[in-house]
């Protein structure tokens, strides 16, 4: 049970911050929303791939804002089953502990 709930809140954890994400993309910054710089690397990498190599036509999930979202949540989900599979629960507490107080911590100082 405790790792279902684990699975669920890095499922959870990477929906809000890919939201996060395209939000701050949509309104111009620069920079990427640090706290989500994975699924912000894998969403532009996909995203560039998707134009080179198919088309210039953009499916509504794969347009710039939704893209984030996308590769948040898989990106996120994937890691979240990795860890639950060989790592204990309580460390993984501590580390995604540190990830938050590190990264969101640049993340909120930066939005400010």
């Amino acid at each position: 049970m405790k790792r279902i709930l684990i699975i669920f809140c890095f499922l959870l954890f990477g929906i809000l911050v890919g939201y996060a994400t395209g939000w701050k993309d949509q309104k111009g910054y620069d920079t990427p929303f640090l706290l989500n710089i994975p699924g912000y690397m894998i969403g532009d990498v996909f995203q560039g791939l998707w134009v080179r190599f198919i088309n210039y036509v953009f499916p509504w999930i794969l347009r710039r804002s939704q893209v984030f979202v996308l590769a948040s949540v898989l990106f996120w989900g994937l890691i979240g089953t990795l860890l639950t599979s060989f790592v204990k629960p309580k460390v993984i507490a501590w580390s995604v502990g540190i990830y938050l107080v590190i990264f969101g911590g640049l993340s909120i100082w930066y939005f400010v």
